[in-house]
């Protein structure tokens, strides 16, 4: 057990958007000169690209998540020490992000100011590497997640809940962000890093694993009462307690074919399948909901990383067989739950779905 800095955190990140275009960036909370993870690691938020490393005492400006100047700053000045653990479990880019950190004795907050409006989640990393009794809160004013406890034993991968706080938020007129921490339990509490997700525009989501799936014939909810909260944005629960989720990204554009799709927060390591359907059901099916109906295409196979997340690769044009601009189509990503564990029994579940219309 290490000796731990006692310091008051009250910190800011002044986030800024170049032109009304929203900013995605990561952030790694650890001690000047120590390593940050690689651009490949896309950590809780599924998001590769560079990570920026901001350290105790000063106001750091962070690169885009593709190298290029943000308009970004994170401000740690009033922070006067770093703390570092070397946790047994963690490995690799995990322990990167996860061992070097802040450590916070008193409630405190920090704000996310200058974001151009638009909805955005915010991934707050608040695991303590040397002590799984310690426990951080982390709540967000407006965001329609509740507060979240945040500590545990390493659980073996970057998991909802643990290591980690999820909070959608919409930015309205400028508003800033402001993210409390709070101690969970006895001892103190920790900040390891954020990562700061401008949602794509892009496509519309649907069928949520809440309850609120109608596809016409009334509401429909998870097939086992493993629905998600309302507001989670998730698919029905899997076995880890919670929803995966599909996001887009790329464009619509039908010439250009590059459309990809993400499934996040699904069971790690398990073969994944997004799938194409032309019209919208609601059919409790395996451990989810079905939301796409006939003609279907299977589009890619991909295998979900230590996250439980994968990105497609292939053209979702030619293998979904898209006839041209115009067409609309909706998709959902499924996912292997095995070893007997999934909430239902099936071994299976899905995301929640996307309509794209091609242009």
């Amino acid at each position: 057990m290490s000796i731990k800095h006692l310091f008051s955190l009250a910190s800011i990140l002044t986030i800024g958007a170049s032109g009304a275009h929203a900013q995605s960036v990561n952030i790694d909370v650890s001690a000047a000169g120590l390593p940050v993870p690689a651009s490949t690691y896309g950590g809780g938020a599924a998001q590769p690209g560079v990570w920026n490393q901001a350290s105790v005492g000063v106001s750091t400006p962070c690169l885009d998540l593709a190298g290029a100047a943000s308009g970004v700053s994170i401000d740690l000045s009033l922070v006067p020490f770093s703390f570092s653990f070397n946790n047994a479990g963690t490995t690799g880019d995990d322990e990167l992000l996860m061992d070097d950190c802040a450590d916070v004795q008193v409630p405190t907050s920090f704000a996310i100011t200058g974001l151009a409006d638009g909805k955005y989640t915010v991934i707050t990393y608040a695991w303590a590497p040397d002590n799984a009794t310690y426990l951080t809160n982390v709540g967000i004013a407006g965001s329609v997640d509740p507060v979240q406890s945040v500590g545990g034993a390493w659980p073996g991968a970057q998991t909802l809940g643990v290591t980690y706080a999820s909070h959608h938020v919409d930015v309205v007129g400028g508003s800033p962000v402001v993210v409390d921490l709070t101690s969970g339990g006895p001892g103190f509490y920790t900040l390891n890093g954020v990562q700061v997700v401008a949602e794509s525009g892009l496509g519309t989501p649907f069928c949520y694993g809440d309850g609120t799936m109608d596809a016409g014939a009334g509401p429909v909810d998870c097939p086992c009462s493993n629905n998600t909260p309302v507001g989670d944005n998730q698919g029905c629960k899997h076995s880890l307690g919670w929803g995966a989720t599909l996001t887009p990204g790329g464009s619509a554009s039908f010439v250009a074919d590059d459309l990809t799709f993400t499934i996040g927060l699904a069971i790690p390591n398990q073969t994944a399948l997004l799938v194409q359907g032309s019209t919208i059901i609601a059919t409790p099916f395996k451990d989810g909901i079905l939301c796409m109906g006939n003609p279907t295409e299977r589009v890619e196979v991909i295998t979900l990383d230590a996250q439980g997340n994968a990105t497609t690769t292939g053209s979702i044009v030619n293998n979904g067989n898209v006839p041209g601009p115009g067409t609309t189509f909706y998709y959902q990503g499924w996912f292997r739950n095995p070893g007997g564990v999934s909430p239902c029994g099936t071994g299976s579940n899905f995301t929640h779905g996307v309509e794209i219309t091609f242009i």
